[in-house]
């Protein structure tokens, strides 16, 4: 892969400057590295195919000083770099040299994935640097813009004289992009380029230096003429403004008090929106059926833990169309209950608040198994963080919560457990603000495991309780042995059905640890009313469908015998078919 302006412009060797930094192995290339090594912000500068020049380290200095930042130019060549010979590729010996170090040492599939290596491990070598960025000259740039995209490691990214210009690509986009063009790149694909970056609500620039030819900031930069100086100063201070915009801003906000918007503020979104208000965040509440109350008089919650406390959401809105459009938030934290296959979706409820807004986090504290996947099919790019709760509480009335216990535990995890690094950082920073307000909070290697083990509860006393009209201690007193071997057995199948998916932890042990609680109630006459069978009670629709229905499925699916579970969903699911109407 080459472009016409590569090959036929040679380029201009300047002489003279001095380099400001120094060189350094990252992911096992020799890198140049330029800047604090104590700087909060990151770029890495990929060349064009004729290698490390002084040009390209004195633009690379020029935004370590201009930014305070760290500033790496990685040798992707591993010392070798186009013949100025070649050029131009006149002869067919000219065209077999250049096009075979092209489709060789500049593979750009084998350098996205190099590239995907130099940023894990400036991440590690480099902790002050909470946000990197990334561009390229030329051919760096077709690199640059291939990491642009879902699960990008970058926070902005940008391409300098594009040879390879694709304005496919740009919707791909998840990102800030930044691309300047010089007179010789093609005009339709610039064009492809500024209509998609003005309007996919991402942020970018496009712009066209009407006089400078391709390469003027790379190894071909005229820096002894008047214009190709102050082009190129300007071009690199361009770019400066826009790691600054957008690099800067996300270090601002990963380190200022977030903004957080949850969807169904009933029991345990009321108490987690109170612990969010105590860690710092600016809360924004979507409340249904209790908007009146919570409106006007706020909430008042009843707790061992937190104690007899009134509070306001900082916002409270009906729906989330009634959220201002140009209002942007960290974390969707969604505490409603989780029905498969409903219309209008999750995904479909959530979308004007995550429409084209990448870097907000998507935390689903909802019961059941295989949740997660619809709402990542739907936001790619955004990180979906998984939770279980372990929050005992009801709303009494509309806007009063009681707390009965002083448990509030939530486990988080990213989904899936191999998610980008920013990802991460977003789960852990979650879980640093549940602890902050109050609460107990832990994060998962893998969350699944945690969400099958608590599976082994639900998938148990949820329909056995919906059904019966009892608590968990309670049912255990009507019948026995068989309304313990009921119970029983139904873990035993949620056990087999773990192994046979491969999910650890979830074994005969953990099942007679949680069995313990329900008899343990039994024995004091304390027992819980179950999620499903408070819904019952108030008329209300139950997670039957996330809780058993995705367990008795997937069952079949792996040919694991289920007919204890599979009985009680048959008869809760037509008890919600009852209650509903249908």
């Amino acid at each position: 892969m080459t472009c016409e302006a590569c090959r036929t412009i040679p380029p201009v060797i300047s002489e003279g400057y001095t380099p400001k930094g120094s060189y350094t192995q990252i992911a096992d290339l020799k890198t140049y590295i330029t800047g604090p090594s104590t700087a909060t912000i990151g770029i890495i500068d990929i060349y064009d195919i004729f290698g490390i020049s002084n040009q390209t380290i004195q633009g690379a200095d020029l935004l370590a000083a201009r930014l305070n930042a760290l500033v790496l130019v990685p040798d992707f060549f591993h010392g070798e770099r186009a013949d100025l010979a070649w050029f131009p590729p006149d002869t067919e010996e000219k065209k077999q040299a250049l096009f075979g170090f092209i489709n060789t040492k500049a593979s750009v599939a084998e350098k996205v994935g190099v590239l995907g290596k130099v940023a894990e491990d400036a991440k590690v070598k480099f902790a002050s640097v909470k946000s990197w960025g990334a561009f390229g000259l030329c051919w760096g740039g077709k690199v640059t813009a291939q990491v642009s995209g879902p699960n990008s490691p970058f926070v902005a990214s940008g391409q300098v004289h594009p040879g390879f210009l694709d304005a496919e690509e740009a919707k791909k986009l998840t990102i800030p992009h930044i691309v300047l063009a010089s007179k010789d790149e093609p005009v339709e694909a610039v064009k492809g380029y500024t209509e998609v970056i003005a309007s996919n609500g991402i942020g970018g620039i496009v712009e066209t230096y009407p006089t400078m030819w391709h390469g003027w900031m790379g190894a071909r930069a005229k820096l002894e003429t008047p214009e190709g100086l102050a082009e190129y100063k300007r071009g690199y201070n361009q770019l400066a403004d826009f790691f600054e915009k957008y690099e800067a801003t996300h270090h601002m906000i990963m380190t200022s008090s977030p903004s957080v918007l949850v969807f169904g503020v009933g029991s345990v979104g009321a108490i987690y929106l109170h612990q969010l208000q105590q860690a710092g965040c600016t809360v924004t509440a979507v409340c249904r059926s209790n908007y009146d109350v919570v409106a006007h008089h706020g909430f008042t919650l009843r707790s061992p833990r937190f104690g007899t406390v009134t509070y306001r959401p900082d916002h409270t809105v009906r729906s989330v169309h009634d959220c201002p459009r140009d209002t942007g938030y960290d974390y969707v934290l969604v505490t409603t209950k989780a029905f498969p296959g409903r219309t209008p979706s999750l995904a479909d409820q959530l979308r004007p608040v995550l429409e084209n807004r990448p870097n907000t986090a998507i935390v689903l504290a909802q019961n059941g198994i295989d949740i997660e996947k619809d709402i990542a099919d739907a936001f790619p790019s955004n990180p979906v963080i998984s939770g279980v709760v372990y929050l005992p509480t009801v709303q009494t009335e509309a806007g009063v919560i009681d707390h009965a216990e002083p448990l509030d535990l939530l486990e988080l995890g990213t989904y899936p457990a191999r998610a980008p690094d920013g990802h991460r950082r977003a789960a852990e920073r979650f879980v640093e603000l549940m602890i902050k307000g109050g609460g107990d909070a832990v994060l998962f290697e893998d969350i699944q495991e945690a969400r099958w083990a608590k599976l082994l509860l639900n998938a148990a006393w949820n329909p056995i309780c919906a059904l019966s009209l009892c608590t968990d201690g309670g049912f255990l007193l009507t019948s026995e042995p068989f309304a313990r071997d009921l119970a029983w057995g139904i873990m035993m199948e949620i056990v087999a059905l773990a192994r046979a998916v491969g999910i650890a932890g979830v074994d005969e042990e953990a099942a007679k640890k949680r069995f313990a609680l329900a008899e343990r109630r039994a024995k004091e006459g304390t027992g819980r009313e179950m999620s499903m069978l408070q819904d019952v009670k108030m008329g209300r629709p139950f997670e039957v469908e996330a809780i058993v229905g995705n367990a008795v499925r997937l069952g079949r699916t792996c040919g694991v015998s289920m007919p204890r579970l599979e009985t009680v969903y048959a008869l809760a699911k037509g008890r919600l078919d009852v209650l509903m109407g249908v």
